[in-house]
């Protein structure tokens, strides 16, 4: 079953990929677990939409500048995953393995929207040249804030992107230095959460037979 198999790779892709900054960059990887650590000594992300909760309304920006509402958009089964940047590698080896699970959520009628800080110019290289994923832009990372979501990166952490060229001012278009913590929401009809994945690990996403097993149970709520 591809579900299973886009499952396995994601999961060694990432697994891989943290190694390789261990190896390449520990001071990013004491920088990462000092960061992780003071976001679940906090309990980050846990006042964010249950399973059962209707997810909060919406009004936000797509990659061509429109307002996108969610009452329009989210009418049936959909998946909802907020991403921190095109820059972080972990946000775009999850997008590539959604779009490779694409022709099973289409066969399951999901619509699939990814939320990221980043401005229209950057956000588009979450959609891969796939017009079935809708990117839309959380300006300021506002609607992150509002569901508990939103994260601010240490002075240290700053200047280490800095110094390795990644420019979030000009990425989100301001110099606040959020970003949201990664989270994964699967819908079912009349916007109810029918499952969730948080963790303040931003190294961690949700597999993506996961994924596929609960919109099969979203389709069917």
């Amino acid at each position: 079953m591809q579900g299973k198999d886009s499952a396995d790779r994601l999961t060694e892709r990432l697994a891989s990929l943290s190694e390789k900054v261990r190896q390449d960059h520990p001071d990013l990887t004491r920088l990462a677990d000092a960061f992780v650590e003071r976001l679940a000594a906090a309990n980050a992300g846990a006042s964010a939409p249950q399973v059962g909760d209707i997810f909060p309304d919406f009004v936000l920006p797509s990659m061509t500048g429109e307002l996108v509402a969610s009452r329009d958009l989210l009418r049936g089964p959909s998946v909802v995953c907020f991403l921190r940047g095109h820059w972080c590698p972990y946000c775009t080896t999850e997008a590539d393995a959604i779009q490779e699970a694409l022709p099973e959520l289409e066969t399951a009628n999901v619509t699939v929207v990814l939320i990221t800080p980043d401005r229209p110019a950057f956000a588009a290289q979450f959609a891969g040249g796939q017009s079935s994923i809708r990117v839309l832009c959380d300006i300021d990372n506002a609607f992150s804030f509002t569901l508990g979501l939103l994260a601010i990166m240490d002075e240290e952490t700053v200047a280490w992107l800095k110094a390795d060229g990644d420019d979030l001012p000009r990425y989100q278009g301001n110099d606040l230095w959020s970003v949201p913590i990664p989270a994964t929401f699967v819908l079912g009809r009349g916007s109810i959460v029918t499952d969730r994945f948080i963790d303040p690990d931003y190294r961690r996403r949700m597999p993506i037979s996961d994924l596929l097993e609960a919109v099969k149970k979203a389709a069917a709520s």
